[in-house]
């Protein structure tokens, strides 16, 4: 079973990027293949977490990740 994530694609003319985020907090990310093994390759897993961000709406969870283009 793998933790909860979301996919992403990002495409240019030159490049394209395909990552996933991860959310804080969740049992599951301690167990999650790819998640659980970014140290060992020599990979930040704080940077394929999202952090919690604040809302106004009620009942609504809001989230902030960024996504890095490096060339």
């Amino acid at each position: 079973m793998r933790a909860p994530h979301i996919h992403f694609d990002v495409v240019n003319a030159d490049y394209r990027l395909a990552t996933k985020m991860y959310f804080p907090g969740e049992d599951l990310n301690a167990k999650d293949l790819l998640l659980s093994t970014l140290a060992s390759r020599h990979r930040d897993p704080n940077a394929a977490t999202c952090q919690p961000a604040a809302t106004s709406e009620p009942g609504v969870m809001a989230f902030r990740w960024n996504i890095f283009w490096l060339t």
